[in-house]
């Protein structure tokens, strides 16, 4: 009886709703008084507890003195409450579909998604959704990151790079080779600001997206940025660097 109760509870009963449904059953039908006893609920709550089983559609009410009660047959009311969870679920699906439709302009233009699986993560959407990714690498911690990407194994183990990816790459190598971009090479190497350490990582970009991983206190996050003006900005560092350094 307890697990038919629990799982009854899992279905929305309350307990002593699911306690008196299980007890008719087993009674085939009885007086609210049998049931009470039955199911040790107590007589002040038996009647109000039967008569939200028969709103509910679980029991069936016989007139009379004393008044009768039997259980509905559970194929018949699960099929009911499969047939109303599944109408809920659909007309849930469009509540928040429409939410998300009426919202999609608010969707916020720069954000932050914290934490090391995370920051992958967010590098893992930005490459797989677009074809042609540009990166500018400030250090090479964040390879170990990156190792269960393709590009990531492509940059750092010389493995088979995908036919409908281009990339670009910017390094911390190429940057200290002249002396203008080897002081700009110390800035990026880290800062401390409020006393909060902050160490550039990678900055990965596309057309319409870029993605900038950052240690602060040793703990990585991506500042996921899709302003279009910052976006265009980010890209025009990226082109000047590679115009320097690409060979």
């Amino acid at each position: 009886m307890s697990d038919a109760v629990e799982v009854l509870q899992d279905l929305g009963l309350s307990l002593y709703e699911a306690k008196a449904y299980v007890t008719l059953l087993a009674l085939t039908e009885a007086t609210a008084g049998e049931v009470s006893d039955s199911a040790k609920i107590p007589r002040t709550k038996i009647y109000d507890v039967l008569k939200r089983l028969e709103e509910k559609g679980f029991i069936e009410v016989q007139p009379g003195n004393p008044m009768l009660f039997r259980a509905v047959e559970p194929v018949e009311i699960i099929g009911e409450l499969q047939k109303n969870l599944i109408k809920k679920a659909q007309e849930c699906i469009v509540a928040l579909e429409k939410t998300r439709v009426e919202r999609k302009k608010e969707i916020p233009l720069i954000w932050i998604a914290r934490g090391k699986w995370s920051a992958e993560r967010r590098l893992r959407e930005l490459v797989s959704s677009v074809n042609e990714v540009s990166f500018i690498f400030f250090d090479y911690e964040f390879a170990k990151i990156m190792k269960d990407l393709k590009l990531g194994r492509a940059l750092f183990f010389g493995e088979k790079v995908p036919t409908n990816l281009n990339f670009r790459i910017v390094d911390e190598k190429r940057m200290s080779e002249k002396e203008f971009f080897s002081r700009f090479l110390e800035i990026i190497k880290g800062v401390d600001f409020e006393g909060v350490k902050l160490k550039p990582s990678v900055l990965a970009i596309s057309d319409r997206e870029g993605v900038l991983v950052v240690k602060e206190n040793g703990e990585y996050l991506a500042i996921v940025i899709k302003f279009p003006l910052i976006v265009l900005l980010q890209r025009g560092i990226f082109e000047a660097l590679w115009n320097e350094f690409s060979y």
